[in-house]
């Protein structure tokens, strides 16, 4: 179970990855159409749909062999001025074991 859920958080990553630049390339697209629409503009279209495909497919797959898509949306939506206030005040440096404890 605890694998499925994994995979699927994992396949989620992988889809926003995958949406930002088929977004991106759509937008482009539609702007093109809307300049030219009875020229080539549905040709522009149709070219940065497929672009935007491919540039999707061929992004999200490459960050999801090389350290995986959460952890690489993590490290972009990471505060790393938190994370340089929480060590600055010293937090959980000194914090003791158990095995101290007893």
């Amino acid at each position: 179970m605890i694998k499925f859920i994994e995979k699927f958080v994992e396949f989620i990553g992988w889809l926003q990855l995958f949406v930002f630049p088929l977004i991106f390339s759509t937008v482009l697209g539609v702007v093109l159409y809307f300049y030219n629409p009875f020229g080539y503009g549905l040709v522009f279209l149709i070219l940065c749909v497929a672009l935007g495909l491919g540039i999707g497919i061929w992004y999200a797959n490459r960050v999801h062999r090389k350290e995986g898509a959460v952890n690489h949306l993590s490290t972009l939506l990471r505060m790393p001025e938190l994370e340089r206030d929480v060590n600055d005040a010293g937090i959980g440096k000194n914090i003791k074991s158990e095995k101290n404890l007893k």
